[in-house]
C-alpha cells in the first residue's frame, strides 16, 4: 500500500477512487458517508412533486415518471389534509402524459441532467400493476390534522417503463395534498 497523498493506495487489487474505496474530490479524505448522501454530493438524486391545496373528495394528484435506460432507484412521499391512500403502479398506461416537470437536483451545483422524465397530472387509461398502497391517516372522531406517509425503503425501477405515483383523497371534504418522489440513476 502506498501513500494516499500520491494517490496510489492499492486496495485489493484497484485504486482508491474506482468503487472499493472512494477518496472525496474536495477534501481528498476517504468517503464516511452513505452511498444515497455520496448521490447527492454526485449530482445524481433529484426530486420532483405535485401539490394541489384543495384536492376535492375522492379526486387524485399524480406523478408519472419514464425511466431512463439505466435502473432509477426510487423512495416516494405524500401527505394530505384529510384521509389518502397513497399508491405505485408500475407497467401504466396514459393516453396523455400530462404535463412535463423538470426533477430538482439536489446538488445546486451540478449541471447533470436526469435520465428519467417525469409529468405531473397525466390522463391514466390504465394503472398497471400496483407495486405498494399505503394509508394515510387523516385522524377521526374530532381529532383530524392530516397525515403523511412514505416508503421507508427505495424502489429500483426498471428501464424504460412507466411509473404512476397516485395520491387519493378518500376524506369527506377538499384538502390539501402532496406527493413527492425523490430519485437517483447512479452512473456505474
Amino acid at each position: 500500500m502506498k501513500s494516499i497523498r500520491t494517490g496510489q493506495v492499492s486496495v485489493l487489487g484497484g485504486q482508491l477512487g474506482q468503487g472499493l474505496v472512494d477518496v472525496d474530490s474536495e477534501s481528498r479524505g476517504l468517503v464516511e458517508i452513505s452511498a444515497v448522501h455520496r448521490w447527492v454530493h454526485r449530482g445524481y438524486m433529484r426530486q420532483a412533486w405535485n401539490y394541489s391545496s384543495a384536492l376535492a373528495s375522492s379526486a387524485a394528484i399524480e406523478l408519472l415518471i419514464i425511466t431512463g435506460s439505466w435502473a432509477t432507484h426510487t423512495r416516494f412521499s405524500a401527505s394530505a389534509g384529510g384521509d389518502a391512500l397513497l399508491g405505485l403502479f408500475e407497467g401504466s398506461v396514459a393516453s396523455s402524459n400530462g404535463t412535463p416537470i423538470t426533477p430538482v437536483n439536489r446538488n445546486r451545483n451540478s449541471a447533470l441532467a436526469a435520465r428519467s422524465t417525469v409529468f405531473k397530472d397525466p390522463t391514466i387509461s390504465s394503472t398497471g400493476l400496483q407495486l405498494d398502497s399505503t394509508l394515510l391517516p387523516g385522524g377521526a372522531h374530532g381529532q383530524t390534522g392530516g397525515g403523511g406517509g412514505a416508503s421507508f425503503e427505495e424502489f429500483i425501477l426498471a428501464p424504460l417503463t412507466k411509473y404512476l405515483f397516485r395520491l387519493t383523497n378518500i376524506a369527506n371534504g377538499t384538502e390539501p395534498a402532496e406527493i413527492k418522489i425523490l430519485f437517483y440513476e447512479p452512473a456505474f
